[in-house]
């Protein structure tokens, strides 16, 4: 904003009024009102003229502010000239010096997928924990379909055992959480126990793995004992028998683990596998 030699005179004595009308100003159109009006009185303090003020306010980026001001010194109405409009047809002396201006707007993203949408999580991370791929996704049965990621998921720890190559490793920044591992609960089978006087009665389902859950049991088993087989057996003791058989992962030397013993373990009941799973197995092994 030029401000002529006549304006400058009297700069101080209508800077207190100016700077009253700032502090009381409540909103940004409130602001751009008494501004204007503010300047008004003080050009017809100096004698300019009672003409219409327009002042302008506009924010380029988001710490600055742009102030443009047009005024009539012989009282006809004025508008401020369209910002796209060319300077050459903008009546003379309004010229506004902004023209081209692009009013600042914060930008805005299209919002990033959950990479865990099926067990969202959005407390803190850490720089160091990264994310695994290839969770959330489930065989024809809804049991969830595992294939290992070809590089070990980033951790604070520094460990690259097996368990940070499975699509459910969980670190700090990923937590154990209930629902973690997609269809869980389909590795195991409803197993009733028959011959009761009252009727079948529930087994411990998380001991009755089905066949699918054996295979990948099975699988964690192997990083640890190459030679692994599955074996599966009927339990039956007199007039008891349960209708489902059991699977087991044999070791050798009469060694075995039971496959849903092992999923429960290694998967923290659903929940994730962590660092302490591939222990979890070696010491199961050792007291197989």
């Amino acid at each position: 904003m030029l401000i002529d030699s006549a304006t400058s005179q009297t700069s101080a004595a209508s800077s207190s009024s100016f700077k009253t009308v700032v502090s009381n100003a409540s909103s940004g159109a409130a602001f751009d009102d008494q501004l204007s009006a503010a300047l008004a009185e003080s050009l017809q303090k100096l004698g300019v003229g009672s003409g219409e003020v327009n002042i302008s306010i506009k924010n380029p980026t988001p710490t600055t502010r742009q102030i443009l001001v047009t005024y009539s010194v012989d009282g006809s109405p004025i508008s401020e000239p369209a910002a796209s409009a060319p300077a050459s047809t903008q009546p003379k002396g309004l010229e506004n010096p902004f023209s081209g201006y692009i009013e600042y707007a914060a930008s805005t993203e299209a919002p990033k997928p959950d990479p865990m949408a099926w067990a969202p999580y959005s407390g803190p991370r850490d720089v160091r924990d990264g994310l695994p791929s290839g969770g959330g996704e489930t065989t024809a049965s809804g049991a969830p379909l595992i294939r290992d990621n070809e590089k070990p998921t980033a951790n604070q720890y520094g460990y690259t055992g097996p368990a940070t190559n499975n699509p459910y490793f969980t670190t700090p920044s990923n937590p154990l959480r209930d629902g973690y591992v997609k269809g869980f609960h389909n590795w195991f089978a409803d197993a009733m126990i028959l011959g009761g006087l009252n009727g079948p009665i529930p087994a411990n389902k998380m001991m009755y793995s089905t066949e699918e859950g054996a295979q990948e049991a099975l699988r964690i088993v192997k990083n640890f004992a190459p030679e692994a087989t599955v074996v599966k057996s009927n339990w039956q003791s007199g007039p008891f028998a349960v209708d489902k058989p059991i699977y087991e992962i044999e070791l050798g030397g009469g060694r075995r683990l039971n496959a849903g013993g092992v999923l429960c373990g290694y998967y923290n009941q659903g929940s994730g596998v962590t660092i302490s799973s591939d222990e979890t197995i070696r010491r199961s092994m050792q007291l197989a």
